[in-house]
């Protein structure tokens, strides 16, 4: 008499588990509310939808009178209280802030970026508040200008000609990385006072490893594995916590990826084009806006400008899982400059998707033909 062994009870359990979750993935992709199944939780209903994860959770949470509460799989350690109420919010940040610290788990998840400001808790993250606020408000920084005067710089030497080079050439670029390059090289200038020139006609390749080796491994050091840890991170909240320990102590998580990988600062105000090139009527106000108000040292003068900026950063936030908000009067300088002097159309065909991490991004880019006006 034949005896099954143990090899065959193992693949018939994988067998098992790969048909109920592919059951289970395509009856959740209808469902606008997840469902909360024996043993696996709420991630079958999840995992069908990390291609749109940001617009599903908006829906999960307008279903769920903005707090909905996941369950994640048995043993897992992922149940979680999402909210976006602003009374909970209000209450969790304002009122009652001692009662809600990070907790361990979130210093568990954010371990990769160390004991910096978004790992920290309690009095290391009130120091480093405080010394934060300290060296922003600087009278030696402030005479900097909040990076006004190098992103001028940087307009006229860099990102000007090579969009205007770009217009043309009638070459298709990605507006993702100019923006990418152009925030590192200011970013740079503020804080090292080195410009790598990452942005300029031939576009070269800038290795995190030689800008360390010109002095700026003090800035560098929380961003060189930033668009891999970002998604690292992400992952970390749905994926149970024997897993990606598991993965961590194998060295094949995606936090190992990023050791050789370059550093970017992270800037949206590219969004702000993708927004208004699909409302003409928004670029013609802004623009009449332009001539007839810009001061280059009164700003908040441009009411359209800001109104866009504002609108862009609530429906495609850089940080769509933070509550604080990154628009600051510094982007708009360059705003200004290039919404005045070109036009943008996204390429056709070309997959606007956002990669789903703690920062907004894209998946494939950004890819735009740039047309000069005249």
């Amino acid at each position: 008499m034949a005896t099954i062994g143990l090899p065959e009870v193992f693949v018939a359990f994988i067998s098992f588990l790969v048909f109920n979750c592919s059951f289970l993935l395509k009856k959740s992709q209808s469902q606008p509310i997840l469902k909360n199944w024996p043993f696996f939780g709420m991630l079958p209903g999840m995992l069908a939808n990390i291609p749109r994860i940001f617009d599903f959770s908006v829906e999960v949470l307008e279903a769920t009178n903005l707090t909905f509460s996941f369950k994640g799989s048995w043993l897992s350690g992922t149940h979680m209280l999402f909210t976006a109420d602003p009374r909970n919010i209000h209450h969790i940040l304002n009122l009652n802030f001692g009662n809600y610290p990070k907790g361990p788990e979130a210093k568990k998840i954010f371990n990769a970026l160390g004991d910096r400001i978004l790992s920290a808790d309690m009095e290391l993250w009130e120091n480093l508040r405080k010394s934060n606020h300290a060296i922003f408000h600087h009278p030696d920084f402030l005479k900097l200008s909040v990076l006004v005067s190098s992103n001028t710089i940087k307009l006229k030497e860099s990102l000007i000609p090579f969009l205007d080079n770009a217009a043309h050439e009638k070459t298709i670029i990605d507006l993702q990385d100019v923006f990418k390059r152009f925030m590192f090289d200011t970013s740079s200038i503020l804080m090292t006072g080195y410009d790598p020139m990452s942005v300029s006609i031939e576009m070269p390749e800038v290795l995190f490893d030689e800008a360390v080796e010109t002095g700026e491994e003090a800035f560098f050091f929380q961003v060189k594995k930033l668009s891999i840890i970002e998604e690292a991170i992400y992952y970390r909240y749905f994926k149970p916590v024997i897993l990606w320990r598991l993965q961590s102590w194998l060295g094949i998580e995606l936090e190992g990826k990023a050791n050789n990988q370059k550093g970017h600062h992270k800037l949206s105000s590219h969004l702000v084009l993708l927004a208004s090139s699909k409302h003409p009527q928004v670029f013609t106000k802004i623009r009449k806006e332009i001539n007839t108000n810009y001061d280059p040292t009164d700003l908040e003068k441009l009411v359209y400008l800001h109104a866009a900026l504002s609108e862009t950063m609530r429906l495609y936030p850089p940080l769509p899982f933070n509550h604080k908000s990154p628009a600051k009067p510094d982007i708009k300088i360059v705003a200004v400059e290039i919404i005045q002097k070109y036009d943008f159309e996204v390429t056709k065909g070309d997959k606007i998707k956002p990669v789903p991490s703690v920062i907004l991004r894209m998946k494939h880019g950004l890819s735009v033909k740039v047309t000069k006006k005249i």
